[in-house]
């Protein structure tokens, strides 16, 4: 009997970033088709949540993976010993890491002010990239060892933002053209490097605009980007979570160095 192309027995999945919907349907899809995940996040008792509802799945199915919940907040000022210590954390938990799924990049909005927009966008993406690059470089020397490794990066889907300004564009390509050079450099270990660009959902607009209705959130939002489109939350988060485990997965040997836009 052939093996199951979608299967992910017996690999272990660093899955980093806030925990949200994104990051929650991710890792049920994963676990469903076997592979074990460390969330390495610094909001334990989201987190927390996920492994419960994981263990009443695996009650049912046996085969299904188990997650570790790791409370970790990354330091972007200590690139290298924060990353270490997130890859140690994990392989402590499973052993190693095969596949690394960064959900972390975010795209802050401070509508009414273009200066603080510019400066606070500015940082987070070179705080997002710093990181995103540590893991690159750091599982890419682990691969060397342990062979057929994923990395996937869910990057903003900045086509969304017709008047969103040049920092957030320059670290969303330095991100592009950064996994692109790293596929090369892992293709000699059997390993891939893909990014995952995602639009703006549900979740996002009511997180950003506390106290307002999803209707008023997306109002306000409007009024900084006019011709922003808002993604179904259910369907674009099934869609992103099939995508991250078709890159995960076997069959995704063959897709290194691109952009999935979901």
């Amino acid at each position: 009997m052939k093996d199951n192309p979608f299967q992910l027995r017996e690999k272990s999945v660093l899955l980093c970033g806030p925990v949200t919907s994104i990051t929650a349907s991710t890792a049920f899809l994963l676990a469903e088709m076997g592979a074990n995940i460390a969330l390495v996040t610094d909001q334990p008792d989201k987190a927390a949540r996920i492994a419960q509802e994981l263990a009443n799945r695996q009650e049912i199915d046996a085969k299904a993976g188990r997650l570790h919940a790791i409370n970790f907040k990354l330091d972007a000022k200590n690139v290298s010993a924060s990353v270490k210590e997130a890859i140690s954390l994990t392989a402590e938990a499973l052993g190693a890491v095969d596949i690394y799924v960064d959900t972390s990049l975010k795209f802050p909005l401070v509508e009414n002010n273009p200066d603080l927009f510019s400066e606070l966008l500015k940082k987070r993406h070179e705080e997002d990239f710093l990181l995103a690059v540590g893991f690159g470089q750091a599982l890419s020397q682990a691969f060397e060892r342990r062979r057929k490794g994923r990395i996937i990066y869910l990057i903003p889907d900045l086509a969304t933002f017709p008047a969103i300004d040049r920092p957030a564009l320059i670290s969303r390509w330095s991100l592009q053209y950064y996994t692109d050079a790293l596929s090369t450099q892992l293709e000699k270990h059997e390993s891939t490097a893909n990014c995952v660009s995602i639009g703006i959902n549900e979740e996002y607009l009511l997180s950003r605009f506390a106290g307002q209705s999803l209707h008023e959130a997306e109002k306000s939002f409007q009024k900084t980007f006019p011709s922003a489109k808002l993604c179904d939350t259910h369907r674009v988060n099934n869609n992103i979570a099939k995508t991250i485990a078709f890159l995960a997965s076997p069959l995704g040997a063959g897709v290194s160095g691109q952009v999935m836009k979901v």
